[in-house]
């Protein structure tokens, strides 16, 4: 009798409108829309505990699909791996103590993301500069990403409060090259951005979000609509709303860095930039789709 389980190397989403799936060992992520979602809400409640009979999943789904489109349902997952045969064998989980982490861009930012990842379980970060003050356990290593081997890190965050877009632009092209995950967060005025997080080859990139947002302005500042309706960066500014805005971006980043690095949950920036102003409060998701022949990323030629 064959049985399945749900696959444990996954983190799962559903948004009412789609179900997605992650993994972040391989860095590869899936989803389920329309019917294949409705029937995977179905087959969820069955799955949340030990293995379960392939004759038992056909039954969950009795009330809205005949057998054989039930099996096709459920080869599909097992295709996608989302469903594994459950051959008694447990997969070791990701940990963050396991993952090299390089953070750069504002200490204002940095500082505060190494007490929470470090918190999380980190152990190994890689930094262009020295800490105000380094968490037990937590091993530091001085980088210089322009040089260094990226290959080598699991990914790379850039906590920019000065809106460098070419920073942005440069690490992104160099992470993508170096098949390393990115992710990124820009500060303005009372809001942050975070994203789009990019996994190599399979997501939209930093580089497609520039040049979705630019509509042909300059190459590297930022659009004339963008600057008329944010206040200057906020790198110089102080009181209770510019440290609230540290504080809440600083969480925001490292919670998105453990969702990318372990199997919890699904990264929140994953195709979309996340924006949230403290002050308003007000909070956003704008999807980012792929700019086909990105000069980055090399999402596929049109002719």
């Amino acid at each position: 009798m064959t049985t399945y389980r749900m696959s444990q190397r996954l983190s799962c989403h559903d948004d009412g409108s789609s179900v997605y799936f992650y993994w972040p060992a391989e860095a590869r992520g899936t989803a389920l829309r329309g019917l294949a979602a409705e029937l995977f809400r179905a087959l969820r409640p069955v799955l949340q505990g030990d293995s379960v009979a392939r004759a038992t999943l056909v039954g969950a789904l009795a009330h809205l699909v005949d057998a054989e489109r039930a099996l096709e349902l459920i080869t599909m997952l097992n295709d996608k791996e989302v469903l594994v045969v459950d051959d008694g064998a447990g997969p070791k989980l990701t940990s963050l103590s396991e993952k090299r982490i390089a953070l750069t861009g504002s200490a204002r930012l940095i500082d505060p993301v190494v007490i929470h990842l470090a918190s999380f379980g980190a152990r190994d970060l890689a930094l262009e500069e020295p800490l105000l003050a380094t968490p037990n356990g937590v091993r530091v290593t001085p980088t210089n990403l322009e040089n260094g081997d990226l290959a080598s890190l699991d990914l790379i965050a850039l906590l920019d409060d000065r809106l460098n877009i070419r920073r942005h632009r440069e690490l992104n092209a160099a992470a993508i090259a170096a098949k390393t995950k990115f992710v990124s967060m820009r500060l303005f005025g009372s809001s942050f951005e975070m994203g789009p997080l990019v996994l190599p080859g399979k997501t939209a990139c930093f580089e497609c979000f520039w040049h979705r947002l630019q509509a042909r302005e300059e190459e590297h500042g930022p659009p004339k609509w963008f600057t008329e309706m944010t206040k200057p960066p906020i790198a110089t500014s102080e009181g209770p709303t510019a440290e609230a805005l540290y504080q809440i971006a600083a969480a925001h980043i490292a919670l998105e860095i453990r969702r990318c690095l372990t199997r919890e949950t699904v990264p929140i920036s994953m195709g979309r930039v996340v924006e949230h102003d403290v002050a308003a409060p007000r909070l956003e998701v704008h999807r980012v789709l792929e700019v086909p022949g990105c000069q980055a990323c090399g999402a596929a030629d049109v002719p």
